[in-house]
């Protein structure tokens, strides 16, 4: 079958967790004209899209969407977060990764915290600086120039989905933060493919800017592999994963 995949779609050499060549498709889905084809490796089964749209591509269609500066609307939500987070690490420095207008990091920063972030898209980077400055970094984290073992908190909330090389992410991320610092990772949950797909709603999970498809034993592998000690990790009712991992030994 010919699909109508664009002419800079990157096919996947191997598991982009493990690198094993061997896997086996999940699943095909038409969206936004583009075919996600999910496969799952035969050795980790770790689940991922081959082939995925270009960093171009996706960083434009993020940029269609105009998103929102409201605070007021998510505070309680955000302070929710920041609370559970608060559990494992009390303050300090925190640098989100993917921190869309940087609304939690204006939460977290009324709470005593002193903040950074970074943002692929040019759109959200802009309401981000709008409302921290150069606190807010547009580009990606290994291009950052935020220094190494600085944090105490380095958050990815609904993040590491949307990146091809996750294990190269998490390991970045690692080396920004402090002998024990911790990092917060929440992600969809492919365990709840089935029931969004009963429910003619696939495309809140399979879609073309979600490369990366976790469940929890792969999230916390996938973290762990990255130098981090996993300290607590949940499946909730809404099939979102969390995670917060500390930093042991130095780099």
């Amino acid at each position: 079958m010919t699909h109508p995949w664009p002419p800079d779609a990157i096919h996947v050499e191997g598991c982009p967790l493990c690198g094993h060549a061997e896997r086996r498709q999940v699943l095909e889905h038409l969206d936004q004209s583009f075919v996600c084809i999910l496969q799952r490796c035969l050795r980790c089964t770790f689940t991922y899209l081959d082939p995925f749209p270009s960093t171009r591509q996706i960083i434009a269609w993020q940029d269609l969407d105009p998103g929102s500066g409201d605070l007021a609307a998510d505070t309680p939500g955000l302070t929710g977060i920041l609370r559970d987070i608060e559990r494992f690490v009390p303050g300090g420095r925190m640098l989100e990764v993917g921190c869309n207008a940087g609304n939690l990091l204006v939460v977290a920063a009324r709470r005593g915290w002193s903040v950074a972030g970074v943002e692929i898209s040019g759109n959200a980077a802009r309401r981000a600086q709008a409302q921290l400055g150069g606190r807010v970094w547009h580009g990606p984290l290994e291009d950052s120039p935020f220094k190494h073992h600085l944090f105490d908190c380095v958050v990815m909330w609904h993040v590491l989905e949307h990146v091809p090389s996750p294990l190269a992410l998490l390991e970045t991320a690692r080396n920004r933060l402090r002998p024990g610092g911790l990092l917060a990772v929440q992600v969809p949950s492919l365990t709840g493919l089935d029931q969004l797909r009963d429910a003619g709603r696939i495309a809140e999970l399979v879609c073309p800017v979600h490369l990366s498809y976790f469940d929890l034993t792969t999230l916390q592998r996938s973290i762990a592999d990255s130098g981090l000690s996993v300290e607590f990790a949940n499946e909730n009712e809404h099939h979102h994963l969390t995670v917060y991992a500390r930093k042991h030994a130095p780099d």
